[in-house]
């Protein structure tokens, strides 16, 4: 926000932000290079380190400084940075320490485990070759055991103490072990009869310190909980986890249907074989044993008359099929003349299938074809119909184009139109009644048509004046009648034009 004493000046924005410009940077900060990013390589590997991991690594740890050497400086024996000691460790060769008896038998012991392990290793890899000139491990083998024996024959935990012994693949046992040695040092003496008097302590004691790692407890709790699972796991590949059928096998006596009433069970059986109760168990089998004997005898008796019954069934059985027995060489003789015959047979039931199946087939074909053969012959008179008509249109309209051609030549002057077009003919409706009107009954139009008399007239006309008249019919019926010939009347019309010349010259002289 802008300053309240600039409120009243002219040409203040109050409302935008504070801007203030600042110089630019000093000489020497003005060619710092920027940070490129570094493309990833993929031969530099980055570990990524977890600091609570560490930190939990390292806790309560310290450095011993005491031995540590960092110069440049020129010595006998080596110089050595940090070294991480544990509590059982061998010395190393060059540190100018000098080894006590203890920690070389502990070093040899620890270098003839790791050569026995490593030559069980080569045993299980390696094939020993014939004519090999190099040791085989099975003879080195041998030697180590050699080996080992001498030295414990050397009886060094007698000489050097109980200490001397180290288990290093469990240090904690060890160091447990080498805890109770000491406290059983430094026991109190049996008292003299001369003895110290009252209130006078013994100056030998131990005082130790026990130290609690709240982890440790962690750990244990863990390592119970691994152990629990481990032996679960035992169980279950014994006994599995989804099959119900060995569980039920083993806790078929038990009431609970559980593990531990099945091992109740099997500890009450293991009790009868307790030596004051073998006795009575002898004497039990021997019974049951009196009584299966028994049991197997009468079953030997009743399956020995089970047996000679079924034998004589057989016997009859076989009496009866020795007159089949003669006769079937014949049978199978024939059977094998007419082997041919069969086959044939077969074939020509198999061949009769087949036609019946094809001769089906074609009549279901003829069937389909029937059907289609009278659809076509319907669409085909249908279409001869409907060509007839067009035929006969076509012929009446070729007929009245050769009459208005006749009509043509004989007046030339006239126009022709049909009788369906009397709206286009050029005459008043008086001259169209004429024409459609009959003279005689006026109230009648032109429908019928005499041949005899080639006269137009009306119905009643027909009735009355032309009833003798042989042929009389409808004017629409005689126009779709057969049309005359052509030629026909092109041969007359020019008969006529003839004569009409000739009367033309005959009336010219006159005139």
């Amino acid at each position: 926000m802008a300053d309240p004493k600039y409120a009243k000046l002219p040409g203040i924005d109050l409302n935008s932000p504070d801007v203030y410009e600042t110089s630019d940077l000093p000489e020497s900060e003005q060619n710092i290079p920027t940070v490129e990013q570094e493309e990833p390589n993929e031969d530099i590997e980055k570990v990524v380190l977890d600091s609570d991991a560490a930190f939990k690594k390292f806790k309560g740890k310290g450095v011993d400084g005491k031995d540590i050497d960092f110069s440049d400086k020129i010595s006998a024996g080596r110089r050595t940075g940090y070294d991480a000691a544990v509590e059982y460790e061998l010395g190393d060769e060059g540190t100018g320490k000098i080894e006590t008896p203890q920690q070389k038998f502990q070093r040899l012991q620890h270098e003839i485990r790791e050569l026995t392990e490593e030559v069980n290793k080569i045993k299980e890899n390696v094939k020993s070759e014939a004519g090999d000139d190099k040791l085989s491990p099975v003879a080195m083998g041998k030697q180590l055991g050699y080996l080992q024996h001498q030295l414990t024959d050397l009886h060094l935990e007698k000489v050097l103490g109980p200490d001397v012994s180290v288990d290093l693949s469990d240090p904690q046992g060890a160091l447990q072990k080498r805890l109770l040695t000491q406290l059983e040092s430094f026991k109190p003496g049996q008292k003299t009869k001369g003895g110290a008097k009252e209130g006078v302590t013994s100056g030998d004691h131990v005082t130790y310190e026990l130290f609690y790692r709240p982890e440790q407890a962690h750990f244990s709790r863990n390592a119970k909980l691994a152990s629990l699972e481990e032996r679960m796991e035992r169980l279950e590949a014994a006994l599995g986890n989804t099959s119900q059928d060995k569980l039920g096998l083993l806790t078929s006596d038990t009431d609970n249907k559980s593990l531990v009433g099945a091992v109740a069970v099997v500890n009450s059986k293991l009790s009868l074989l307790e030596p004051t109760n073998i006795e009575q168990v002898e004497v039990r089998l021997h019974s049951v044993l009196q009584k299966l004997d028994k049991i197997a005898e009468k079953k030997t008796a009743q399956e020995s008359g089970e047996t000679q019954s079924k034998i004589s069934e057989l016997y009859t059985v076989v009496k009866k099929w020795e007159a089949t027995a003669d006769v079937l060489p014949k049978v199978v003789d024939r059977l094998s003349a007419l082997k041919d015959l069969h086959e044939q047979v077969l074939q020509f039931s198999q061949d009769l299938a087949y036609l019946d199946t094809t001769q089906q087939e074609i009549q279901s074909s003829l069937k389909s074809h029937g059907d289609m053969f009278k659809k076509l012959e319907a669409v085909l008179n249908e279409n001869l119909s409907t060509i007839k008509n067009n035929c006969a249109s076509v012929e009446s309209r070729v007929a009245a184009l050769k009459c208005v051609t006749l009509h043509g030549q004989l007046f030339g002057k006239h126009v022709t139109y049909g009788r369906g077009d009397t709206s286009k003919w050029p005459a008043s409706k008086e001259v169209q009644d004429f024409l459609l009107k009959c003279d005689l009954h006026e109230d009648k139009h032109l429908e019928m048509y005499c041949n005899d008399h080639s006269q137009l007239c009306c119905t009643n006309c027909a009735f009355l004046n032309h009833r003798r008249c042989t042929k009389v019919t409808l004017i629409s019926e005689s126009a779709r009648g057969p049309l005359p010939d052509s030629q026909q009347l092109s041969r007359k019309i020019q008969t006529i034009l003839e004569e009409v010349k000739k009367l033309e010259d005959h009336w010219k002289p006159t005139c």
